[in-house]
């Protein structure tokens, strides 16, 4: 097993709090559709990693939060990129931004 492979808790005691930074709003823009079909596509044709800049460009907004939250969490990468992946797979599917997903979904 390779040391960054496992995640221990969080680097630090504090409290997590959602980065001033974010934007928080529910919906999914007009670019941020297109750039979940472009990635939805781009899966779907084999592609898996070095995602294209316009769909990176495209989804920054919902990305910084998942990104921030795994980095305090201290995932490993691997698994940490699974769970972006799989969040953004499901957003595509629903429609919606993941602030915006009830208890069920």
């Amino acid at each position: 097993m390779k040391a960054d492979s496992a995640a221990p808790c969080p680097r630090t005691t504090a409290e997590w709090r959602p980065g001033e930074a974010w934007d928080c709003q529910p919906g999914l823009r007009s670019t941020e559709k297109e750039a979940l079909k472009r990635l939805s596509d781009y899966f779907a044709g084999g592609g898996k990693s070095n995602w294209p800049l316009i769909v990176r460009a495209g989804l920054a907004r919902l990305i910084l939060p998942l990104r921030e939250t795994l980095d305090w969490m201290n995932a490993a990468k691997a698994p940490a990129n699974s769970a972006v992946h799989d969040i953004l797979v499901e957003m595509h599917r629903l429609g919606k931004s993941y602030w915006y997903w009830t208890q069920e979904e």
